[in-house]
């Protein structure tokens, strides 16, 4: 068994603030690295904060991505405090400004939603489980946000996981999503924007619980970094999906075993924190897919440092 479930700084949200208290502690200290210099094309300034009395209201382990095509960023849902109670808002910060977004239908509360953009469709896709009573059976949606309107597009089809993570695969166009179905098995999914097909790879990684997951627009593979077994403990571990397989990496250079790190994907794929409030910062320096032999495939970063600008 995994352990089921955290909230992912800025991703997404994993389960409720309740299953934190199985957080293994204390984590491992970061490994020895090279270092890297990353040097800003400018010295940054300070921008101005905007005031959190037009914005959402307080909240834990919402649902965040953003909207490339309107240039929003969305938040959904969350936590108000502690307890078991969630929320089912729609906020926008686009142009500098909070929207409190009033759409006609909103999706119910999904535990362990999964939060992702889709470029190809231009819609930002909600995963998850209904929040049902013990005993009764589990039923997922999927949801689609257009910018305006929420739209139930997929009812009790699909995966029906326990804990799981998600990334959108910029190379063949689909939502991926990895997961724990019962006890050790686990399994692959993706979403075309009309249909859910399970995959079937020769190779998968083990169960666990809050690992990380990104696109890497280098290698244009989805990209699975650690995560915690309660066998086990933390993991630290390097996997690719390269849309029908899974494939370990074994770079010399890793961060350290961890869960819950927050991952995003730009230019490049970087990974920050995670774990016990680790604050360490890496790049992953993937080769292109096209490559004969991977050679370059490494993790690359450092622990911050006061004063040093990333």
């Amino acid at each position: 068994m995994v352990f089921g479930a955290v909230i992912i700084l800025g991703l997404a949200l994993h389960r409720s603030p309740q299953a934190l208290t199985r957080s293994p502690s204390p984590t491992p200290a970061a490994s020895a690295t090279p270092e890297v210099t990353i040097a800003p094309s400018s010295t940054p300034t300070a921008s101005p904060s905007m005031s959190a009395s037009n914005g959402p209201s307080p909240r834990t382990g919402a649902g965040v991505a953003y909207d490339v095509a309107r240039q929003a960023l969305v938040v959904f849902g969350g936590y108000p405090g502690p307890g078991y109670t969630t929320l089912t808002d729609t906020w926008t910060l686009q142009g500098g400004s909070w929207h409190h977004m009033q759409p006609r239908v909103s999706p119910p509360v999904l535990d362990g939603a999964i939060f992702v953009y889709d470029p190809v469709r231009k819609v930002t896709i909600l995963h998850g489980p209904q929040r049902r009573p013990l005993g009764t059976p589990t039923v997922t949606d999927t949801w689609t946000w257009d910018g305006q309107t929420w739209s139930q597009v997929a009812v009790g089809s699909g995966p029906n996981l326990w804990t799981s993570v998600g990334a959108f695969d910029e190379a063949h166009g689909v939502l991926v999503v990895f997961g724990l179905q019962s006890g050790e098995s686990t399994e692959t999914w993706t979403w075309d924007g009309s249909r859910w097909s399970q995959k079937r790879p020769a190779t998968s990684p083990l169960a666990r619980g809050a690992g990380s997951m990104s696109y890497d627009p280098v290698s244009r593979r989805i990209l699975l970094f650690g995560g915690f077994r309660n066998d086990t403990g933390l993991r630290g571990d390097t996997w690719l999906w390269d849309g029908s397989n899974w494939t370990e990496q074994h770079p010399a250079v890793a961060p350290s075993p961890r869960l819950g790190a927050a991952i995003a994907s730009g230019k490049t794929l970087v990974l920050y924190g995670g774990g016990d409030l680790l604050s360490d910062t890496w790049t992953w320096t993937g080769s292109p897919a096209n490559a004969r032999s991977s050679g370059v495939e490494a993790w690359a970063g450092r622990p911050p440092e006061k004063g040093v600008a990333w």
